[in-house]
């Protein structure tokens, strides 16, 4: 027979395991080399003096009604190229992206894994196609090879590219923001980092973002398909190997939380960031994640750039709610305003007067006067189309 293990010896063994690997997450936390966050306020200010202004605010009542307002926003489209890469296998969910935040891009592309026997298609309802990519063996496979063609397309205004599945929403206007200082040159990689296996990378979910810098580095090193094909294997596992062969040049994740640690890149929706306690903290996100993630009101960055898990009616009402609603917050002066009061008898005393159906206008009238009025001009109607 086998001797049994006291409850008491298993629970300590139980014990100091649990212990064992609390401290070990906690050593890769508290000895893992931390970046500064990326404040674009101090160096955005500078980069915008180099370009002879300066940035102030303006109010709702100016942006709706004012004549000829030309804002940062659309200062920052015509300075910062931003190219939009979509991996999608949705008609629908492309339409709804190319209808609401895709045109703030300077060029949206999208592209879907498929067979032999695809060619382009089209989105329901639009002409935005969607290329479809063959006999890929692998994610990396598929991104490798839409790497190099954009490299081999966009050299003559590549800047920025952020890669985004279907079901995320973008605000492109923020990343400008983000981006602005840096030089596009020089290779930067922006994202939500994580790590797994000691190699640390920009999680897919979120989106990520490479420089022309950055994007040079893979294209040259994976020159060819069959480069793209032996380098990588297996589905959902791209964004990896994506920070696998970057950190392979020294290129690592940036840390892209704003001046109070909230985070820009978000890998869950805003019904799951806001609100606490619900997402696991067992989830791998979490785990993962090289830097804090915050639930609730502290979740997300004032100049956020992603959020997941957005459908395509959610992503109309997002769009609506960022870029249609202004709230108004001090009086107007050039709209929304009053309609101007009429000067002397508000109208209905002014119509009691004229049909001679009130002798007192001044004064208040009581419900039961109303409903005589209202018999008296009943009988006038009857009068002039009798039946």
């Amino acid at each position: 027979m086998r001797a049994r293990m006291p409850c008491s010896k298993a629970s300590q063994i139980l014990a100091f395991c649990g212990a064992y690997l609390v401290g070990f997450q906690l050593c890769l936390l508290l000895f893992r080399p931390q970046q500064q966050p990326l404040r674009p306020d101090e160096p955005y200010r500078d980069w915008l003096a180099t370009q002879g202004l300066q940035s102030s605010p303006l109010t709702a009542d100016f942006v709706s009604y004012g004549r000829n307002v030309s804002n940062e926003a659309q200062f920052l489209f015509r300075k910062v190229n931003v190219i939009c890469v979509v991996f999608t296998r949705s008609g629908k969910k492309a339409q709804a992206i190319e209808k609401t935040w895709g045109p703030s891009c300077n060029e949206l592309r999208f592209y879907a894994a498929g067979t032999s026997s695809h060619k382009d298609f089209e989105a329901p309802d639009d002409g935005q196609k969607i290329k479809m990519l063959t006999n890929h063996k692998s994610s990396w496979h598929l991104l490798c090879d839409v790497i190099s063609e954009i490299w081999a397309t966009s050299m003559d205004h590549l800047e920025w590219v952020i890669f985004a599945p279907e079901d995320l929403f973008v605000m492109p206007e923020n990343l400008r923001l983000l981006v602005a200082p840096l030089s596009a040159d020089k290779p930067h990689y922006l994202g939500h980092a994580m790590t797994l296996w000691n190699e640390d990378y920009n999680v897919a979910q979120a989106g990520y973002v490479l420089s022309r810098g950055a994007l040079g580095v893979i294209a040259r090193r994976f020159n060819n398909s069959k480069a793209c094909e032996t380098s990588g294997q297996h589905w959902k596992n791209e964004d990896f190997y994506l920070g696998k062969y970057l950190g392979e040049a020294d290129i690592r994740p940036t840390d892209t939380r704003d001046q109070w640690l909230r985070g820009r890149f978000h890998g869950f929706n805003l019904n799951q960031l806001l609100f606490s306690h619900k997402l696991s903290v067992l989830n791998s996100y979490w785990r993962r994640s090289i830097y804090p993630v915050s639930e609730g009101l502290t979740c997300c960055s004032d100049t956020s750039i992603t959020f997941q898990g957005i459908e395509p009616d959610k992503v109309h009402q997002f769009h609506y709610l960022l870029y249609h609603v202004r709230p108004f917050r001090g009086k107007s002066y050039l709209g929304s305003v009053p309609a101007p009061k009429p000067a002397g008898d508000e109208p209905w005393r002014q119509f009691l007067r004229d049909e001679n159906l009130w002798d007192q206008p001044g004064e208040e009238i009581s419900a039961k006067q109303y409903y005589e009025l209202s018999l008296k001009i009943a009988s006038k109607l009857s009068d002039l189309h009798p039946k």
